[in-house]
């Protein structure tokens, strides 16, 4: 389970990067998902769609190879499985 630590930054459970490549998700989609996931979802780098997609690329080294399509209702496939298995912060 994760073990984000809380600081300035929004941290961001590391489980959602294989998430990420199993379904093929938007960094639009990561971002909803890892908001509902931590106890600062407006910090960075969760803030801005520009600013995940930096954050994967410079940190994570995850660079997506394909297009996806961001789900409508902000719960992309997986969504489900995300919240089972990174457990959402306690306050």
């Amino acid at each position: 389970m994760s073990t984000a630590c809380v600081s300035k930054h929004a941290e961001m459970p590391p489980e959602l990067s294989i998430l990420l490549k199993r379904y093929n998700w938007t960094f639009r989609d990561l971002m909803n998902v890892a908001r509902d996931l931590v106890q600062r979802p407006n910090a960075y780098p969760i803030e801005r769609e520009q600013d995940t997609a930096a954050y994967c690329a410079n940190v994570l080294g995850l660079h997506k190879t394909g297009t996806g399509k961001t789900a409508p209702n902000g719960r992309p496939v997986g969504y489900e499985v995300a919240m089972l298995y990174c457990q959402p912060e306690s306050s």
